[in-house]
């Protein structure tokens, strides 16, 4: 019987050899298959986006966020650059990499003094945890346009007591938030009061006013 078990062991082994050393290969692929993708992301294999489906935004903050970051920085990603730039921006301030579209909002920032903000950056790098899919898309439906929209809509975190408001823009390509906010902002006011954010806040349905700029 020894005899007999033996002689069935090489040949289970032979067996057993070409799985095994396949199960191994499999491994050794998927590990190297698998990346951290631009946004520091972990993909898998042919899962990872085409490089040519990324453009670029900008991404920075003007420095009114730099008082109130401590509250943001557990919900928002972190832009590139603090800098008053921002409101005109040019390379040098930072960009990221971006698979859906760019964003530019400008809002009221309270703290230690009143006044505007901007931020700017991806759509898909604003938010943590992410914005609602029906938000997301729906932010995103309208290009190179801007439109005053309800901060509890997009999940903002509330830096004005009195305004419920911001200006939110929203475009498609390389590099295309790019806008002057500041002259943005002085023509919208000429044409519509509500584009200010410096008015008495009232509720908004999203996508209110659009802006084509």
């Amino acid at each position: 019987m020894n005899a007999e078990r033996c002689r069935r062991r090489p040949a289970m082994t032979s067996l057993l050899r070409p799985l095994l050393s396949a199960l191994f290969s499999f491994f050794a692929i998927a590990s190297a298959s698998q990346e951290v993708d631009v946004d520091g992301a972990m993909t898998f294999g042919n899962l990872h986006p085409h490089p040519s489906h990324y453009h670029h935004c900008y991404s920075c903050a003007s420095n009114a966020y730099l008082s109130v970051w401590s509250q943001l920085m557990h919900h928002y990603f972190p832009p590139k650059n603090f800098t008053d730039r921002c409101w005109n921006p040019d390379p040098d301030v930072g960009t990221v990499h971006c698979r859906t579209a760019c964003f530019t909002i400008v809002e009221e920032v309270y703290e230690h003094y009143s006044g505007q903000g901007v931020l700017r950056g991806c759509v898909d790098r604003l938010l943590l945890f992410g914005l609602d899919d029906d938000v997301r898309d729906a932010i995103t439906s309208y290009e190179n346009s801007c439109r005053t929209t309800d901060r509890h809509l997009l999940q903002m975190v509330a830096l004005s007591p009195d305004n419920h408001l911001v200006l939110m823009c929203t475009c498609t390509g390389r590099l295309c938030n790019d806008r002057d906010m500041e002259y943005v902002l002085s023509g919208a006011s000429a044409t519509s009061p509500l584009l200010s954010l410096l008015i008495p806040a009232v509720v908004f349905p999203l996508l209110l006013l659009p802006l084509r700029v």
